[in-house]
């Protein structure tokens, strides 16, 4: 819960020096809260269990080798809380870019466009799908 959003921006800031640059591009909240066909909302947007989600399965980001740790813990943050996180800690927000799409298909539905991302279709409505963060650590003066 908070406990694990504030010790993640501490290790993110702890990582950096003085005008470092942290970058994430990661899956949207907003999509986490659907089931897996995408079509019910089933979990909330803001943080509120006190547990992980936990997931088993064999799928990399990558068209390397299968993993062989495949058990993952995750917690659904709001943007508001991950930029709030890092700004707690010091870090100066640049960038915070919301996208209508996703490099992997997270839900049968999405479509893949001749740039290989997969997108909403024209008949359904855009919701975003995944995000990109950019944030620094200030330099010392």
């Amino acid at each position: 819960m908070v406990t694990e959003r504030r010790q993640w921006a501490a290790v993110v800031a702890d990582l950096l020096n003085p005008g470092g640059q942290f970058y994430v591009h990661d899956v949207h909240p907003f999509a986490g809260c659907f089931d897996d066909e995408g079509e019910r909302i089933i979990y909330g947007y803001f943080e509120d269990i006190d547990h992980p989600f936990v997931y088993d399965g064999e799928y990399t980001y990558s068209d390397g080798d299968k993993l062989s740790s495949t058990r993952t813990y995750e917690w659904n943050h709001s943007i508001g809380e991950i930029v709030t996180a890092l700004i707690e800690r010091g870090l100066v927000l640049d960038v915070l870019t919301e996208h209508d799409w996703t490099a992997w298909q997270q839900f049968p539905w999405l479509e893949k466009d001749p740039s290989g991302r997969y997108v909403v279709p024209h008949d359904r409505p855009c919701v975003p799908l995944s995000f990109t963060l950019v944030a620094h650590s200030p330099s010392i003066t």
